[in-house]
């Protein structure tokens, strides 16, 4: 190449790059008002545009019981009348948490066994049955359908208008789906976020070898083995290679009142400067919490001290970022951790062996474990007051 095509080359790169960059921001940054300010929505709640192609499904078998029993566990619940002339052959739940849908399988039945009119939702003795009535003030679902799948497996859908905790019963006449808002369920609650994910690759290391989305979820796996033998809850935001927006992930935290909020991430410095590395924890300063024992700094400044002590990497503080989303728009304590930077070599070199990713894992999980129990202490203070 003559350095007339070089540069014809290079012009047609940046204007790529360009066009990749407006595309991520118009979707990913926060509304601006008229005078360039960032304007942030309250409340927000996953949009029928933000359902999840693919997600891991939490899913539960059946429980027989009797209708006196299940109908005193919660005034929330969903009520299916069961077909008269036919048995079902196998009966699950699924739960759909980051899209706040709950599925029952029924498998053995003929295509026209159960309709919409089957279905009751109850809140606190109002019952809505049949066709969705989502403006009503205490309808529960968004959406609800009834169809056949795979020519065999009868699945009713509901799209629920906030996160539930569903546990799935029956008696001779119905299935109840029961209703309860994680709070009242668990004594500790995690949500636990990988960054990235999908299309959105997050930072790449210099050859464009490692992508940031990979090295955040081998992490967050490894430490989901830990977490598994502990009694806390934990949601997560992903356990595969797929998008999940910022709005998803914050719904998510907020929604479980959670009470810790930690996204993992991967850092890099401006393009050509190879010297920054470590480890670093982000936090917002402007953001209020829901919770009284814990700040977000405070949770930030467990993480990093509690990551670096047991890796032995450099630890660069905690850094206050007030424009973030995450930040924003988590109701409850949340960090954004930055465990290395790919554009630096040694750093690159450590995150990306599984040896040293599980070795990451276990400062975090040493970390929320920490956090946790600092509340636990704050709590019990409190109590003694």
């Amino acid at each position: 190449m003559n350095i007339r095509e070089w540069r014809k080359l290079a012009l047609q790169c940046t204007l790529l790059l360009g066009i990749t960059l407006a595309v991520g921001l118009y979707c990913n940054l926060p509304a601006l008002d008229k005078l360039g300010n960032t304007v942030y929505a309250q409340n927000e709640e996953p949009g029928e545009g933000d359902a999840l192609s693919e997600q891991d499904v939490e899913r539960m078998g059946v429980v027989y019981s009797r209708k006196s029993y299940i109908e005193s566990l919660s005034d929330v619940y969903i009520r299916i009348t069961k077909a008269r002339a036919c048995t079902a052959s196998a009966v699950y739940l699924e739960n759909r948490y980051m899209e706040s849908c709950v599925c029952l399988g029924i498998e053995g039945v003929p295509a026209d066994a159960y309709s919409a009119q089957d279905v009751e939702r109850v809140n606190r003795g109002k019952v809505f049955r049949g066709k969705v009535h989502s403006r009503a003030k205490k309808e529960l679902a968004r959406k609800l359908s009834v169809d056949i799948e795979k020519g065999k497996e009868l699945r009713i859908r509901l799209k629920l208008k906030r996160l539930y905790e569903p546990q799935l019963y029956e008696t001779d006449r119905a299935y109840y789906i029961t209703l309860h808002r994680p709070r009242d369920m668990y004594d500790k609650i995690i949500v636990l976020d990988a960054g990235h994910g999908g299309i959105d690759e997050g930072t790449l290391s210099r050859d464009w070898k490692y992508r940031e989305k990979e090295c955040t979820l081998r992490i967050v796996k490894y430490l989901k083995e830990l977490l598994d033998e502990t009694d806390i809850k934990v949601y997560y935001t992903r356990l595969g290679d797929w998008q999940v927006s910022k709005k998803q992930r914050t719904w998510l935290a907020n929604q479980t009142e959670a009470d810790l909020f930690v996204s993992v991430h991967c850092n890099a410095s401006d393009y050509g400067d190879t010297t920054a590395y470590g480890m670093e924890g982000l936090y917002s300063g402007r953001k209020r919490t829901s919770s009284r024992y814990l700040t977000s700094r405070k949770l930030a400044s467990i993480l990093t001290d509690e990551i670096a002590g047991y890796t032995d990497r450099r630890n660069r503080g905690i850094i206050q970022r007030n424009g973030l989303y995450l930040m924003h728009h988590s109701q409850v304590p949340v960090s954004i951790i930055e465990i290395g930077y790919m554009s630096n070599s040694d750093d690159l070199k450590y995150m990306i062996k599984d040896k040293n990713q599980k070795e990451i894992a276990r400062g975090l999980f040493r970390g929320m474990k920490k956090a946790l129990d600092y509340i636990d202490t704050k709590k019990g203070k409190e109590e003694h007051e």
